[in-house]
């Protein structure tokens, strides 16, 4: 672990997670385990900026993918798409490409002065300093949250977020391994999705600093997912990004240790 952290002194929280996550993929201790719990024949690290795979296993000729999660805490981001990416993907989410652009907001000051003047509205300091609009300054956000219960109840929203990128095979197994404490699971990602699909609806957040600035995926009272603005870096300012929650049911687990720690 000290040669890692070397590596990652001065680097910028999403590079240092990025970091982090491919270290872990890769570590011994991981592949050991998950050859030993699954009954793998082999296991070796995959994680490429092209695909959702990070660990593929074998099962006699069979392959086993595997997506790994290496949080701080509850929750860890997922996906991180642009807005144009985003609806070429997830086509129900084309009729509120206006909406979400507004909700995200943009780089471009003179487009967002155009927002704020020709719908009369009155923005916060926070709003401005972002140049985005909160859903209640958003005339029929509610058609977004309806557009993202049709995308999540049909899995195209599900898939390239969890599962696949393109036409590569999908995940199998999703792997959650915390940093800050000890315990590692491993979920049925086939389940996980059809659970979501069956009881997933998005709403408003519930926080009350957050409750116009990002939405919830809530399954059976759970929170699974929420997406926000990405808010830091230079690149993809404005991007939508999702997080994952680890709140799956654990009946949807197929091995775990709460002992095992890197």
């Amino acid at each position: 672990m000290c040669k890692i952290l070397s590596v990652l002194k001065g680097a910028t929280m999403p590079a240092k997670e990025k970091h982090e996550g491919h270290w872990a993929e890769r570590h011994h201790k991981v592949l050991s385990w998950l050859k030993i719990e699954l009954e793998l024949t082999d296991a070796e690290p995959m994680g490429q900026s092209n695909t959702k795979t990070d660990i593929l296993g074998r099962h006699g000729p069979h392959e086993v993918r595997f997506s790994l999660k290496y949080p701080s805490g509850r929750n860890c981001q997922v996906w991180l798409p642009t807005l144009k990416s985003l609806v070429e993907q997830v086509p129900y989410l084309k009729p509120v490409f206006t909406h979400l652009n507004k909700w995200l907001g943009t780089n471009d000051t003179h487009l967002f002065e155009e927002w704020v003047r020709l719908e009369k509205l009155s923005v916060n300091a926070n709003e401005k300093r972002r140049q985005r609009l909160g859903s209640d300054k958003v005339l029929g956000f509610h058609q977004v949250l309806n557009c993202f219960d049709l995308a999540t109840k049909d899995g195209s929203l599900l898939r390239p977020m969890l599962r696949a990128k393109g036409d590569e095979p999908p995940v199998d197994h999703i792997v959650w391994l915390n940093k800050g404490k000890p315990g590692i699971e491993v979920v049925d990602a086939n389940k996980f999705q059809q659970w979501i699909q069956k009881h997933g609806t998005w709403c408003n957040s519930a926080d009350r600093k957050g409750q116009h600035y990002n939405i919830w995926c809530m399954v059976e009272g759970r929170k699974i997912f929420h997406l926000q603005m990405k808010g830091s870096g230079l690149n993809n300012y404005h991007a939508p990004m999702f997080h994952i929650h680890n709140n799956w049911p654990k009946s949807m687990v197929i091995a775990s240790d709460p002992t095992f720690k890197l």
